[in-house]
């Protein structure tokens, strides 16, 4: 059920239809590590990595609408950032144990992109704030 939540969520995310892919990610993120403490394997830590990732999409798109240079703008960038930070550790645990071919590795490369634009628009935004704009 995982792996058809991560592929809705997935389609939503595409659409940019971030309020229908939020619950989905976030029921995967409730339920995949009460799963893995019964019986963890690569599928389900690959399922968590990419719900991770998806919720990176969802807080980025949200700050890059949110009004530029404002608290909630750069709190949104955080929560990406957060968010990919979690991810991609967890990506690349499964990719030592399986190689992550196209499609597959499509939300680790993402995670990892996602990752890189949150970190300058957090430096961006927490160097405004600084200097007082």
């Amino acid at each position: 059920m995982a792996g058809f939540r991560w592929n809705m969520a997935y389609a939503y995310l595409g659409a940019k239809r971030m309020d229908e892919a939020e619950p989905i990610l976030l029921e995967n993120l409730r339920t995949l590590p009460e799963i893995a403490r019964e019986n963890d394997t690569v599928q389900i830590q690959y399922l968590l990595a990419a719900s991770e990732q998806g919720m990176g999409v969802v807080n980025a798109y949200r700050a890059e609408r949110a009004p530029p240079g404002s608290a909630a703008q750069l709190r949104g960038w955080r929560t990406a950032k957060a968010w990919y930070e979690k991810s991609i550790p967890r990506f690349e645990a499964v990719g030592k144990q399986v190689t992550l071919d196209y499609p597959d590795r499509t939300p680790m490369d993402e995670a990892i992109a996602g990752l890189k634009a949150s970190t300058e628009a957090v430096a961006h935004l927490e160097g405004k704030h600084e200097n007082g704009f």
